[in-house]
């Protein structure tokens, strides 16, 4: 293909109309200081009072409000279901106490305590 140049331009002055790339002189903010509504760290007008402005923590609960939770996120099971294993340590008799022995124990405690 060939490129053919517009009437009335030549080349440099085509160039001078373009932006120019960004450089990397300029060390990039932490914080977004756009004036947006939905920004909490935005930059207020001189002119005007921060009471009128929402805050900070009404910006973000704001923005909570209109996000959506990550579906695939909620799908997957932390663990996936497992089987245990038949073994005589799971499923066998446990240790109960009698009536008897829980009444000495009773006993022996109020009158540690006492």
């Amino acid at each position: 293909m060939v490129k053919s140049k517009s009437k009335g331009k030549s080349g440099k002055a085509a160039n001078k109309q373009r932006r120019p790339k960004s450089t990397n002189a300029q060390p990039k903010q932490a914080f977004h200081t756009g004036t947006a509504s939905t920004n909490p760290d935005r930059s207020l007008p001189n002119d005007k009072k921060a009471g009128f402005y929402r805050s900070k923590a009404t910006i973000r609960r704001l923005n909570m409000y209109t996000s959506k939770p990550d579906l695939a996120k909620r799908r997957e099971q932390p663990t996936k279901p497992v089987r245990i294993q038949p073994d005589r340590r799971w499923f066998g008799n446990t240790r109960v106490t009698t009536q008897s022995k829980l009444e000495q124990f009773r006993e022996a405690m109020t009158t540690s305590l006492k």
